[in-house]
């Protein structure tokens, strides 16, 4: 390496930590205040939202009766949902290559990332059955099946 090529390597070095240095560095606390304040915000807007469709119900008279009648109309619904909730498992479990190269291609995995990140794909799997089998189906409707 001659001396122009070193001069070029430490002016190039030199730039990148000054565009490094020039970035605002934000201390921890502000970032978990942030953190803080938009899961305030975030419960915030989820009881605003449940509290107008209350007061929007309300509003319009709708009682009991009628809400029992959706709910019955729903339980025909739910063995289609569950069958949904089991296709995007399938399509999980077959396509997590794919996914974790779109993820990467997005930004969203780092190229350092990457191997753990693929080897995620069986505790992720479980974490998805279990969620299928605890929230989806639900605890009443699996004891149904063996009772």
């Amino acid at each position: 390496m001659n001396d122009s090529q070193k001069s070029t390597d430490a002016m190039t070095r030199t730039a990148g930590q000054a565009e490094t240095l020039a970035k605002p560095i934000r201390p921890r606390w502000v970032n978990n205040t942030l953190w803080l304040l938009k899961w305030i915000a975030a419960v915030w807007l989820l009881i605003a939202g449940c509290s107008f469709a209350a007061w929007v119900c309300w509003q319009a008279g709708v009682d009991l009766q009628t809400l029992n009648k959706v709910q019955d109309a729903m339980r025909h619904l739910r063995p289609w949902l569950w069958l949904g909730h089991l296709a995007v498992f399938g399509l999980l479990a077959w396509r997590w290559q794919a996914l974790v190269a779109w993820g990467q291609r997005r930004g969203i995995v780092k190229d350092f990332e990457l191997a753990q990140v693929l080897a995620l794909r069986n505790k992720v799997l479980a974490f998805f059955a279990a969620y299928i089998l605890l929230v989806a189906i639900g605890p009443r409707n699996l004891m149904a099946l063996w009772a």
